[in-house]
């Protein structure tokens, strides 16, 4: 499968912040239809599961309404997601892993905590908005046609950039100039200026919160059961009880490549992170496992001793 990052076409990153902002458009207005009509113009402050420490929660941001309804268990948020997406019957386990899912990789995003962002990321990010909303909804309609288009071996960043409401018509504006002028001064201009005009304010805020953190940033020593601040790899990887661990995206072991060492690697993580579950790597061999909504440090691997990252 070819692979971009956002090195090679900034736009990656717009295209994974459209979509969840969708999500979170989308969620809020099935609530408000299925709400609504119960509790009146004032349904979200009803129907609310609150916690001491909850001041004003924002009803269309995506992680409010995730939190709701897949760490609160928010009975009014899942029945209507219940009589909207699934006939009015209860959603099974895998569901609420998907959104478990969408949860950690917003937080991914906005958060920049992958970097560089990648097509694999974008892809895992389509395949779980499908996996969550009906197939007849917008924006699964367009996860489904950038999934497919990351599933070729041919795709372009233009052809993906095209699915962008944003910048999409500007695709088509810069390719004309190319066709017809050939000057990349003139490709450049128009690209810079696409930039100013469609960012959002969203992306001007991630911007300077990212700034802000590279101007304060200090050299940073990963101690075990320290929260983990820097960047990871793309890779997602998942550590069981009895030690195995897998590569999430190629189904592989890393007993595979290592035999018994494997396991006695996966036990010496279970001593920092004893139930398992998700893991991530930084490009210096920092392994981090996901513990109370973020990424501790559970240990250090020698790179020759994982999998191919």
């Amino acid at each position: 499968m070819l692979k971009l990052t956002e090195l090679d076409e900034p736009g990656l990153f717009l295209l994974g912040i459209e979509l969840l902002d969708s999500a979170g458009q989308t969620l809020f207005e099935t609530l408000e239809r299925q709400l609504k009509p119960l509790f009146g113009e004032d349904w979200f402050s009803l129907s609310l599961v609150r916690n001491p420490e909850d001041r004003e929660l924002a009803p269309r941001d995506l992680s409010v309404l995730l939190v709701q309804i897949e760490i609160r268990n928010n009975n009014n948020f899942r029945l209507a997601l219940r009589t909207e997406y699934n006939h009015g019957q209860p959603q099974d386990k895998s569901y609420f892993e998907h959104l478990t899912d969408l949860r950690i990789t917003r937080n991914e995003w906005f958060h920049r905590i992958i970097n560089p962002i990648t097509t694999d990321e974008l892809f895992d990010l389509c395949k779980t908005i499908v996996a969550i909303f009906p197939a007849q909804t917008q924006i699964t309609m367009k996860a489904s046609k950038l999934q497919e288009l990351l599933g070729k071996d041919d795709f372009s960043a233009s052809d993906l950039l095209r699915t962008s409401k944003y910048v999409g018509g500007y695709v088509t504006k810069l390719e004309e100039i190319e066709e017809t002028r050939r000057q990349e001064q003139e490709l450049e201009e128009i690209m810079i200026e696409a930039h100013i005009e469609q960012q959002t304010a969203i992306m001007e805020e991630i911007i300077d919160e990212e700034l802000r953190r590279e101007i304060s940033h200090d050299p940073y020593v990963p101690l075990i059961g320290d929260p983990h601040t820097g960047s990871l790899l793309p890779q997602k990887y998942t550590l069981r009880l009895d030690g195995t661990i897998i590569d999430r995206r190629e189904g592989l072991e890393l007993k595979d490549k290592l035999g018994e060492r494997a396991i006695e690697i996966g036990q010496s993580l279970l001593k920092h992170h004893p139930t398992g579950g998700r893991l991530r790597l930084s490009a210096d061999g920092t392994v981090v496992g996901y513990e109370d909504e973020e990424w501790v440090v559970i240990g250090l691997i020698d790179l020759s001793n994982w999998f191919d990252t």
